[in-house]
This record gives structure tokens, C-alpha cells and sequence, in this order.
């Protein structure tokens, strides 16, 4: 069996980056915003293209460019969910509105599962502690091939948040198969997972208002955006299992997270499909996940500048 080890790079001292450090590096609502609604108009050049080429050529092509795209939605999610925020920002509800929910997410859902999974990365309590699984080649195909039904799942946990918020003790299965719990503990009062709840219902309300409005004026759903959400939900799941190493870590330590999470560059294009938005730098990120995607390339330079001398 192999293993999905990191490039070999000392760990980084925090006094190596600590002036880069003392700027203000943070996630910021109106920047995530803007390149959202930058994402969204490469969907809507892509969405034109679609409809005045009658080309099954470029309708594949145009499928890739919008999965790109979500994907790259949800690593603006992604972001947010490192950043507190004050739950009546309207600032923060519009990137959820824009970056989440056309996925079938929100903030509060990503920052259950994500947050945990930084927080035990690479051990059994590890929300995405099925990638430890990924060394043979065809558990990777297998465990890829779950994207097609994250969409799918994910717009499920949204039906299932008012049952849950009504039912109380739905909210453990809730909290286990939607957010990936993996504590074993009681779930019926726990105030974050009630809140992922209570934001999964406008989530839903929205996301069927807008496909409701779609189907209704006839528009081509299934090619526009089912098909690229269920080649984004491969994406991403490829990706989770591509930056991390397929090994179980006995332990919490940073130095075990910094030796078991991998970067990855592709150059332009390769990135915008596979790893949008810096999110490729998975190894700087899990040790400075606060500083948001926008600062993360100089974060790794200066990191590797460090590690040179």
C-alpha cells in the first residue's frame, strides 16, 4: 500500500512568519463577496456560451467550467467558516447566499464538520477520517466517486433540519450523518448543531425557489448547473483525499498535522479545476487556518523562504 506523504519542508518556526503574521490576513465578507460574484460571472459566460453554441463540445466544456466554479464556491465557503462572524451580518448571510447555498450548504454546516476536522486532522475523530482508507488505488476511486452524492446528501440534511429542530431526538442522527459527527455524544441540545439546523431551512427555502423558478421557465437544468454541482461534488471529494496523507495519526500535534497534509500547484488551470482559490495550500493552511486564501501564496513563500535559510 502507498502512502500520499508531503513534499519533505521543515515545519515553520512561528517567529518565521510571525511579522507577516501581524497583518491583517483574516477572511473579510466584502473580499469573499467580490470573488464570488467573480465566480459567478465565469458561470455566466459559461451558461451564455452553452446556449448560443449548440455544441456538445462546448456543452462539456462549459459543464467542467461551472463544476470549477461551484467547486470554487465552496472554497470561498470554506473561508467564511474559519472567520467568526455575528450571526445578523448581513454581510456574511450574502456570501453564504451566493457561495453556499447553490451548493446545498452554510456556513454553520461547513464550520461543524471543518472546524472539527482541524481539530483531531488524521485521527479517528477526524470528521474526514476516511481518507486514512485512500492507499490502494481503488478505495480512491471509491471514495472520489462519493462526490456524485454529496449535492444530493447535502440537500437532504436541509429536509431533514425543521424534522430535526421539531423532533429532538433526530438531532443526534442529524448531527452524525449530515455533519459528520463524530463525538458518540447526545446531540438533542447541542447548540451548534441546532443551529446548522435552523440555518439549513432558509438554505432549503431558497435553493427551491430558485430551481422552482428555473424549471419553471423551462430552463436546461439538468446541463446547467445538476450535472456540473454533481461534477463539483467529485471534485471536492477528490480533493479532500489528495490533500491529506492516507496514514492515521496517533495524536493532535501540529507537527503530526504539518507531516500528514499535502500541498498541491497545478498551475493555472489545473488549480481553477482542482484546488480553486489557494485551497491547494493545505498544508499552510491547516497551520495558520485563519488567514484567509487571499494571503495564503505569500504565507507559503514566506514560509518556504524560512525553511531556505
Amino acid at each position: 500500500m502507498s502512502l500520499n506523504l508531503p513534499e519533505p519542508l521543515p515545519m515553520p518556526a512561528p517567529r518565521s512568519v510571525q511579522a507577516f503574521l501581524q497583518g491583517d490576513t483574516h477572511a473579510k465578507p466584502r473580499v469573499l463577496l467580490a470573488w464570488a460574484l467573480f465566480d459567478w460571472s465565469v458561470i455566466g459566460v459559461a451558461w451564455t456560451a452553452m446556449s448560443v453554441l449548440d455544441s456538445a463540445i462546448v456543452a462539456a466544456i462549459g459543464i467542467v467550467v461551472v463544476a470549477s466554479r461551484l467547486h470554487a464556491l465552496g472554497a470561498i465557503l470554506h473561508d467564511a467558516c474559519h472567520k467568526h462572524r455575528r450571526s445578523n451580518s448581513r454581510m456574511w448571510w450574502l456570501v453564504e447566499i451566493v457561495a453556499g447555498w447553490p451548493i446545498a450548504s452554510t456556513i454553520e454546516a461547513m464550520r461543524y464538520h471543518h472546524l472539527r476536522h482541524h481539530a483531531s486532522s488524521g485521527t479517528l475523530m477526524d470528521p474526514y477520517h476516511g481518507t486514512v482508507h485512500a492507499r490502494t488505488a481503488w478505495r480512491r476511486y471509491v471514495l472520489t466517486l462519493r462526490g456524485v452524492v454529496l449535492p444530493f446528501w447535502w440537500t437532504l440534511r436541509a429536509v431533514m433540519a425543521p424534522i430535526a429542530l421539531l423532533i429532538p431526538s433526530l438531532r443526534t442522527p442529524y448531527g452524525r450523518a449530515f455533519l459528520q459527527d463524530q463525538s458518540g455524544r447526545d446531540l438533542r441540545n447541542n447548540a451548534a448543531v441546532i443551529a446548522c439546523a435552523r440555518a439549513d431551512i432558509p438554505q432549503l427555502v431558497g435553493q427551491a425557489v430558485v430551481l422552482g423558478a428555473a424549471i419553471a421557465a423551462g430552463l436546461p437544468v439538468l446541463t446547467y448547473y445538476v450535472a456540473p454541482l454533481v461534477l463539483a461534488g467529485i471534485l471536492n471529494a477528490h480533493r479532500v483525499i489528495t490533500e491529506h496523507s492516507w496514514q492515521l495519526n496517533d495524536g493532535r500535534s501540529r507537527r503530526q498535522t504539518w507531516e500528514t497534509t499535502v500541498d498541491h500547484d497545478l498551475g493555472v488551470i489545473g488549480n481553477a479545476v482542482f484546488y480553486p482559490h489557494n485551497i491547494g495550500l493545505h498544508r499552510i493552511h491547516h497551520m495558520y487556518p485563519t488567514v484567509s486564501f487571499t494571503h495564503l501564496r505569500e504565507l507559503a513563500q514566506a514560509v518556504r523562504s524560512s525553511a531556505g535559510n
